[in-house]
C-alpha cells in the first residue's frame, strides 16, 4: 500500500474471466445456468428487459472500432437501394415486356440521376479532411479542438 500510483487495471479483462470459467470443476452449482457469466450467457442477453444494453451495445461496438482504426468522423448518405444508377435503369426500360414493368422503369429511370448526384457529393466531400458537413450556406463547419463550430472557407487551403 506505500505505492503512491493505483494500478492501472484494477479488475481482470473479460477474457481473463471467460477463460477461468472454462476451468471451474463441474458441482450441481457450477452446471446451473445462473453460474454463467453474464456476457457469455446468450440466453441471458436475448431477455426482453437487456434491449437497452444490447441497443448500448450496438451504439459502442462501431464507436470503439473506429476509434481503434483512427477514424475521427464519418459521413452517412440516406437513399435507397431501390434506386439503380442510371445504366441499369436504362436496362430495365430495355428489358420491360409489360406496360407496368416500363412504367417503373421510366420511374427510376427519373430518380437515377440522384444516383449520380450522390456520388459527386460523397467525392466532394472526401477531398475534405476531418469532420464537417454541409450547412444552409454552403459553407463547410469544422470541428477545432475545443468543439465548437467554427465556419471555413471551402478551399482546400484554408482547411490546412
Amino acid at each position: 500500500m506505500t505505492d503512491p500510483k493505483p494500478p492501472k487495471r484494477i479488475f481482470p479483462e473479460a477474457s481473463t474471466d471467460a477463460r477461468a470459467a472454462e476451468h471451474v470443476p463441474s458441482s450441481p452449482q457450477t452446471e446451473s445456468e445462473a453460474y454463467k457469466l453474464a456476457f457469455q450467457d446468450a440466453a441471458f442477453l436475448l431477455r426482453p428487459d437487456l434491449r437497452p444494453v444490447r441497443f448500448q451495445l450496438e451504439l459502442l461496438k462501431p464507436e470503439l472500432l473506429m476509434n481503434e482504426a483512427n477514424i475521427a468522423s464519418t459521413f452517412v448518405f440516406y437513399g435507397s437501394a431501390r434506386v439503380p444508377e442510371p445504366a441499369k435503369a436504362q436496362a430495365l426500360l430495355e428489358a420491360a415486356r409489360t406496360d407496368w414493368d416500363r412504367k417503373v422503369a421510366e420511374r427510376l429511370i427519373a430518380k437515377s440521376k440522384y444516383y449520380d448526384e450522390a456520388r459527386k457529393l460523397a467525392r466532394q466531400v472526401s477531398r475534405f479532411p476531418g469532420p464537417h458537413m454541409v450547412d444552409g450556406r454552403g459553407t463547410y463547419p469544422f470541428l477545432d479542438r475545443s468543439l465548437k463550430w467554427k465556419p471555413v472557407s471551402r478551399t482546400r487551403e484554408a482547411v490546412r
